[in-house]
């Protein structure tokens, strides 16, 4: 059996265990943690075909019994019950302490149920050692429910298709109209830049369109990403006015990278304007940083040349890197 992380073509399998652990998990659930920067799936490949187990592990700022931060955390470890007792569980967390070792972390922590001694013994083989238990308690407040806020909450994402090339059209010529915050800029040929989209949406695996819909259905947002043969998945965005600072980038953002994730890319990299501080706020949050800037790059209408901050999130922090010193 092949353990190593997980591919596009493993999720209904990871669903499959996923819910198997733990009941209450949805797609939402999957997408969210797939967008995470700092987090892994590894997997366990049958011989005959479909997966044996999973291991999820992120980072957390600290754990208990722990003395460094961040620590990495076991979040969710799971074979199948055919494959227990095989050695299975103990290679699963190793490809997790691999993923640590790459991302400079000391530490590796992990939880279970009092109740499920099981789950106990299987830490302790591999390693771990108990620290310490607790019994956690709650009490509910008799608080009013807040009010739900109008943004982002409101909106829904979904994959473009064809029937949306004419409202996304749309979108792009009314924010280059503004002149400030993408690289189109205003006076383009609708027809062209509407056959070059449905091209794009013509592409198959390597290509991705999201839209953002307010709740009466119009498309407030897009975001486009590419997976080039080098393994990088290039993404550009654009927001309505009246829509931005309320959550629909992130939205978007998060959809995009669980694609780039699934898509098999290494890493997800963009350019945005200098000038342009809420969106770079944003990609930082997901855990971009800035790797260069492009001085005097582009050509503006006006004659003007704008530099461009190139920025990247890297997807894969275990494959070896270059073997040769600076």
């Amino acid at each position: 059996m092949t353990v190593r992380r997980l591919e596009a073509a493993d999720w209904p399998e990871w669903q499959r265990m996923r819910r198997a652990l733990w009941s209450e998990s949805t797609e939402d659930d999957m997408r969210a943690w797939s967008a995470r920067p700092d987090a892994i799936v590894v997997v366990c490949v049958r011989d005959g075909g479909g997966l044996a187990g999973f291991a999820e592990a992120g980072t957390r700022p600290y754990a208990d019994g722990c003395g460094t931060s961040p620590v990495a955390f076991l979040e969710g470890w799971w074979v199948d019950p055919d494959r227990r007792r095989t050695g299975i569980g103990r290679r699963l967390v190793d490809g997790v302490e691999a993923w640590a070792h790459a991302r400079g972390l000391r530490e590796l922590a992990s939880d279970s149920l009092l109740a499920d001694v099981g789950a106990q013994r299987a830490h302790e083989r591999v390693g771990f050692v108990e620290v310490e238990r607790a019994v956690r308690y709650r009490k509910v407040l008799d608080v009013a429910e807040p009010a739900r806020p109008a943004g982002a909450s409101d909106c829904t994402v979904r994959r473009a298709t064809a029937a949306d090339v004419p409202a996304v059209v749309a979108l792009f010529a009314a924010v280059a109209a503004e002149g400030r915050w993408i690289g189109t800029e205003a006076g383009f040929d609708p027809e062209i830049r509407a056959r070059r989209f449905a091209d794009n949406l013509a592409k198959g695996d390597d290509f991705a369109s999201f839209v953002a819909l307010a709740p009466d259905g119009t498309i407030v947002g897009n975001l486009g990403i590419e997976r080039r043969e080098y393994g990088v998945a290039e993404l550009g965005m654009l927001v309505a006015d009246g829509w931005r600072r309320r959550g629909v980038g992130a939205l978007l953002l998060a959809e995009a990278i669980a694609w780039a994730r699934t898509a098999g890319a290494h890493k997800v990299a963009l350019e945005v304007w200098p000038h342009n501080a809420p969106a770079r706020a944003l990609y930082r949050r997901f855990g971009f940083v800035e790797e260069g800037r492009r001085r005097r790059h582009y050509r503006r209408r006006s004659g003007e040349l704008w530099d461009a901050l190139l920025m990247g999130l890297v997807l894969d922090e275990t494959t070896p890197g270059a073997p040769y010193a600076e």
